[in-house]
């Protein structure tokens, strides 16, 4: 439950980082940063911010969220070809239960298991022209997601319409 985590950041914590840099744990802002060469993304407390990696930046509204990029060609992100992006949200079971407390759970829930879309933008920064493939859970291409090339690079809206939670980054030769 997100109220448990929100209690478990209260506690007052000094940023960590590894120690080669690619990542970050900053407990009192609830967030892990990824900055490795093929794989970038937030995992957290990361609503109503923007947080940089070298490759992206992610503006999320969904108050916690994972969002990871991942270089599907072995290339460092600003150099693949094909990127995949997956997200994440509050996830939990149909009908679950928990106290007003948050600390107990009352009912583990039944299918269907669902799944809080994650709302904001992902910047790739200078990526240039790119075509974006929603995916299904199984990687099916659903269909194009509409995108925007700014002076900072493609922006891929996230929002519940697109009705996914994978997307496939194709960029132009």
């Amino acid at each position: 439950d997100v109220r448990l985590l929100q209690q478990a950041l209260q506690r007052d914590a000094a940023p960590r980082e590894s120690t080669t840099g690619e990542l970050a744990w900053d407990a009192g802002e609830g967030q892990v940063t990824v900055d490795t060469p093929r794989t970038q993304g937030i995992v957290g407390f990361a609503g109503g911010t923007r947080v940089e990696t070298q490759a992206a930046a992610f503006e999320l509204e969904t108050p916690f969220a994972v969002v990871l990029l991942s270089s599907l060609d072995g290339e460092p992100l600003p150099e693949s070809k094909r990127i995949l992006v997956s997200t994440s949200a509050d996830a939990r079971w149909t009908g679950v239960e928990v106290s007003e407390t948050g600390d107990e759970i009352l009912s583990t829930g039944r299918w269907p298991f669902l799944m809080q879309p994650v709302e904001g933008r992902i910047v790739l920064k200078g990526a240039g022209v790119a075509t974006v493939h929603r995916l299904a859970t199984n990687g099916a291409r659903l269909g194009e997601l509409a995108v925007e090339t700014t002076p900072d690079g493609l922006v891929l809206p996230l929002s519940a319409a697109n009705g996914c939670m994978h997307y496939e980054v194709v960029r132009d030769p």
